[in-house]
């Protein structure tokens, strides 16, 4: 290969060469560095914030269905019925799936798991004592922008962005969705720029605290009992202090003031968490269950009674023109209240000599305490109705203990009771207790008209009878029949001529009842502790008992007081009530700021040398080798950049000079040929 020929083989692959690298150039500027930018499809990543958490105490920390501040209403003075760690810390991983992922989304785990401390004292690499999960989800990611989106989306409904390579930080104002609740737009504003380890960080604040972010809690949290239980609706007061790398968009560091607050409904109201809204199959029927004893002289024996008062309500009643009605409106029930006074009669014995017994209802017949109807207020719960009003009765939520009160009295109900304070002074454990007395029309206290007392004599045999019912006619002398009314007793009165008359008594005496009720309630929420009743029926004028009643609450209805107490409590202290449920207030470990430092430094400089390095070497070295092929062709090569060939000497005949001048022009490789 001749000189000429090597130079212009050589520009030629320089040149060659110069192309070659300016196309990888490309290719790595195109290709290569945005696909550097790109998330990995294989990745485990955990962010370790600690702090201070306060979280709702919900009770049952032994398993053993005990209550927490949030049921007994216990609140600190911040308003948080919650459970405090001081040193809480938080992680939140995120776990990238390979087999699933594709080439424009990574498919990933996300976990927000909370501990009590960061101690790991059995060294298995995670704090010991784990509290809850506030997020166990899976989501997809755009490889290039790094949105997310949540799984069984759709491709284009992405919700969560963030600083990233491909979207790196200015020193502006801007927006980006926020991490605990993606519908929200956070405004971050640009506070400035800060050395954080060598870096240049600049720093936003995004204070959405004076907006209530609509919030659902994840299933796996604590709070989200509060929403499927109690109809709770949740939002956030959110704040947040981040400081993001300049030139790689790292996260360096972030602060977090976090308060999720619970706003529950109206459970006055009617709907699924009406909970003090009167419902049939809810809160009706009920049944309150008494002990005691009744005396009856007609059988001449005193006997233990279990009474069982049930309150049910009433869906059908007769209507106009034969028809059947449900009284039962939007505002009101009507119910009906019914007494069981059951007592054992022995019947026999059985093959060892036990006694046999039957339960005998002494009220069948309603002859004890007849069945009352009244109608009551769904959501006040005051008897009375729609067309007369609802009374002011008792007990009641919010009883006023220092005001007489009244209630339809249960054993005869065309008279009212009139209930007042007993020994007000020595009430305690937040009971009140009051006495309630029959009343008459003017409010005076009165005995109860129950019947009347008949005495019958029979003039055959001469035995005596006594009823509360007028015998029938046919028995009467009068008609054919032996009996005939008698006097319970005879008098004597002042006669004439200092004499005595003896005067006829009554054969008919009315029949009294004496009555009185004493009644321990609490009156937050009129739920009752214990209920006495002493009932005594007797003959007036004669003085004769026929009749007594002595009951209170039996021992199961006594202990199901407080958490009958303690459930209307609840639910008329968080009527319609908005409290904070947990704040969580933090920020990365001084270990998870020292990795992100370092992740920002090992990124900016892989982004430089994609960015950067790669291609500008490639470029330099593009363009030293079109630069010196051309350099080569156009000085040695015939583009006639080199030295000018050497003339030839003349020839012996003059007659060529064309033909010479045509050779020299011809081919300059024949100069180069005759140099060598």
């Amino acid at each position: 290969m001749t000189n000429e020929q090597q130079s212009e083989w050589t520009a030629q692959a320089l040149v060659a060469g110069g192309a070659v690298l300016l196309l990888l150039a490309a290719f790595w500027m195109g290709v290569y560095a945005p696909n550097a930018k790109m998330l990995p499809d294989d990745f485990e990543t955990t962010y370790e914030y600690e702090g201070t958490l306060k979280v709702l105490d919900s009770g049952n920390k032994t398993g053993q269905g005990e209550p927490g501040a949030f049921q007994t209403m216990q609140f600190d003075n911040e308003g948080c019925a919650c459970d405090i760690f001081g040193n809480a810390t938080l992680w939140h991983i995120l776990t990238a799936d390979p087999e699933q992922s594709t080439d424009d989304e990574t498919f990933y785990h996300e976990a927000v798991n909370v501990y009590a401390t960061p101690d790991d004292a059995d060294g298995d690499g995670l704090p010991d004592t784990y509290l809850f999960s506030l997020k166990d989800s899976n989501s997809w990611l755009d490889r290039t922008t790094y949105e997310s989106r949540g799984e069984g989306t759709s491709a284009d409904d992405y919700g969560y962005s963030t600083w990233s390579p491909n979207n790196l930080p200015a020193k502006e104002t801007t927006t980006a969705p926020n991490p605990f609740v993606s519908g929200h737009t956070n405004t971050y504003m640009f506070e400035g720029t800060e050395d954080v380890d060598g870096l240049e960080a600049y720093v936003y604040v995004a204070d959405e605290t004076g907006t209530n972010i609509e919030y659902m809690p994840a299933t796996t949290s604590p709070l989200h009992a509060l929403s499927t239980g109690l109809g709770a609706t949740f939002h956030i007061s959110y704040y947040e202090r981040v400081k993001v790398d300049s030139e790689s968009g790292t996260t360096l560091d972030r602060d977090l003031d976090i308060t999720v607050y619970a706003t529950f409904p109206n459970f006055y109201a009617a709907g699924n968490y009406g909970l003090l809204y009167l419902t049939d199959g809810a809160h009706f029927p009920s049944e309150t269950t008494y002990t005691g004893t009744l005396f009856s002289a007609e059988a001449g024996a005193t006997m233990a009674i279990d009474a069982i008062k049930t309150t049910s309500v009433v869906t059908a009643m007769p209507g106009p023109d034969n028809t059947t009605v449900d009284p039962t409106t939007a505002t009101h029930l009507l119910t009906n209240t019914a007494f069981a006074v059951n007592t054992q009669v022995p019947i026999g014995v059985d093959d060892d000599g036990n006694p046999i017994y039957i339960t005998v209802d002494l009220n069948a017949d309603g002859s004890l305490a007849a069945p009352a109807t009244m109608f009551v207020n769904r959501s006040s719960h005051q008897v009375g109705s729609a067309e007369t009003g609802f009374a002011n009765t008792f007990p009641h939520s919010n009883t006023d203990p220092a005001a007489p009160a009244f209630f339809r009295n249960p054993f005869m109900n065309n008279y009212n009771n009139m209930y007042t304070a007993t020994d007000a002074a020595n009430w305690s454990g937040g009971l009140a207790h009051f006495t309630g007395v029959p009343i008459d029309a003017t409010g005076v206290p009165t005995e109860m008209d129950y019947g009347t007392f008949y005495n019958w004599f029979d003039s055959t045999t001469f035995n005596d009878q006594q009823t509360t019912e007028p015998l029938p006619d046919s028995m009467l002398t009068v008609n054919g029949g032996n009996w005939t009314s008698h006097p319970f007793f005879t008098y004597e009165v002042a006669g004439a001529n200092n004499t005595t008359v003896t005067m006829p008594g009554p054969s008919a005496v009315p029949i009294k009842m004496s009555f009185e009720e004493n009644i321990w309630f609490d009156p937050y929420t009129g739920t009752v502790s214990n209920q006495v009743y002493n009932v005594t029926v007797y003959a007036d004028i004669i003085g004769v008992t026929l009749q007594t009643i002595d009951v209170e609450y039996s021992d199961e209805q006594k202990a199901a007081y407080p958490v009958s107490m303690g459930q209307k409590a609840f639910a008329q202290f968080y009527s319609e009530l908005t409290i904070p449920a947990m704040e969580i207030m933090g920020g990365y470990t001084e270990a998870e700021q020292t990795e992100s430092v370092d992740t920002a430094t090992e990124r900016t400089s892989n982004l430089k040398m994609a960015d950067t390095y790669v291609p500008g070497l490639l470029i330099v070295l593009a363009l030293g080798c079109l630069i010196g092929g051309f350099y080569i062709y156009y000085q040695e090569g015939e583009g006639g950049g080199g030295a000018p060939a050497a003339a030839p000497e003349p020839a012996a005949d003059d007659g060529g000079d064309g033909d010479a001048s045509d050779s020299g022009d011809d081919d300059s490789g024949g100069d180069d040929d005759s140099g060598d």
